[in-house]
């Protein structure tokens, strides 16, 4: 499977196809990831929009990988999300607080549902704090890209054994 990626990631190069199928292949993984981390679906689609352009433009560039494509991917996306959250949010009250702004100014939503959203913003933050960057990136891997304890592994250089022991206990 990893090695028709490789090809496709390859071809995409001169073939159009060939990305389409990766786009295909990938897209719901990245978005779910950034879906988690954005505030908003139109955010979440812009973020999503800038990595596949960002594949696309370093495939046809030329690919040089040297770990599996998948974590390829992840690192692409992980670094498009940071690059992104600096450029808008300084501080986790920035985002709950412009999340706050957001829906106020729609209309439709109710004051408490607005409250209620702001209050489970504020505890997913307040639960990602409790984890340390590699839990969160382990996490991450397996949920969002279905990755093996293996793959997740050579990515953040740690033991089979360990990320499966870490997924065990987040």
């Amino acid at each position: 499977m990893e090695k028709n990626f490789i090809e496709q990631a390859i071809n995409a190069k001169y073939d159009i196809d060939a990305f389409e199928e990766i786009y295909l292949n990938f897209f719901d993984k990245v978005y779910n990831i950034v879906a988690a981390r954005a505030q908003n679906v139109s955010e979440a689609d812009d973020i999503t929009e800038e990595i596949f352009i960002k594949i696309l433009l370093r495939l046809k560039e030329g690919l040089n990988i040297s770990s599996s494509f998948k974590a390829w991917v992840y690192g692409v996306t992980m670094h498009t999300l940071q690059d992104y959250w600096r450029r808008c949010y300084k501080s986790k009250e920035d985002f709950i607080g412009d999340t706050l702004f957001a829906a106020i100014k729609d209309e439709k939503q109710e004051p408490e549902k607005i409250f209620a959203r702001n209050e489970e913003y504020a505890f997913l933050f307040e639960c990602l704090d409790n984890l340390n960057e590699r839990e969160r990136r382990i996490i991450e891997c397996k949920y969002f890209l279905d990755m093996s304890a293996k793959e997740i592994a050579a990515i953040l250089n740690v033991s089979p054994s360990n990320v499966t022991t870490i997924l065990n206990r987040t």
